[in-house]
């Protein structure tokens, strides 16, 4: 199997499955197949350890977020959270509402025996939980993680935006330009002994 993304920049974005890549398409080789058949008559088995990978690599994160406790509290998880590389790591990047709407979600889902906290009999009922729960769970995950994804590249492009002012302004030679300080007589003598 191939995927194959077509952007269609400001617009959408398209992905192909190819269950069967040939450089060349062949159209005869679509003879005898029914026609106008629907996604749902179809078993997509990659896609479904796609989905048990992602929810994977959730769990295994979360179990970082509890290191060596076996309990925390929201407080806890979003100090965590907000230090994690993962998540940005970044103390410039401005939390937006929409951040911290999904932050409070996704600790509620954390939170299976609603006290309030997140622990390790959480993280054992998530393991066992079921589709819908975990979908729910890894949605929320990684929606958080693109809306600090989308943040950070902000954050970067302003800083970009910066530096190309800074080279616009003067200097030159690429550098900044600083000046020299300016010592008395006396600190002149101190420095020599």
């Amino acid at each position: 199997m191939r995927f194959h993304q077509v952007r269609s920049y400001g617009r959408n974005i398209a992905v192909n499955l190819w269950w069967q890549y040939t450089p060349k398409f062949v159209p005869e080789d679509c003879d005898g197949v029914e026609q106008n058949q629907t996604l749902d008559k179809f078993n997509f088995t990659t896609l479904d350890s796609a989905i048990d990978d992602a929810e994977t690599t959730v769990l295994t994160h979360l179990q970082h977020f509890l290191g060596k406790k076996d309990e925390i509290s929201f407080k806890k998880f979003v100090n965590r959270l907000i230090k994690d590389p993962s998540f940005g790591n970044n103390e410039e990047m401005e939390w937006t509402e929409d951040m911290k709407l999904t932050i409070k979600k996704l600790f509620k889902l954390m939170d299976v025996d609603k006290d309030k906290s997140f622990s390790t009999t959480d993280l054992e009922e998530l393991e066992k939980a079921d589709d819908v729960a975990m979908n729910a769970l890894t949605n929320e995950y990684y929606k958080l993680y693109d809306l600090v994804e989308k943040a950070q590249d902000y954050l970067d492009e302003k800083n970009g935006e910066l530096y190309e002012e800074d080279d616009n302004e003067g200097g030159g030679d690429g550098n900044y330009d600083i000046e020299p300080i300016k010592k008395t007589v006396d600190e002149n003598t101190r420095e020599e002994l």
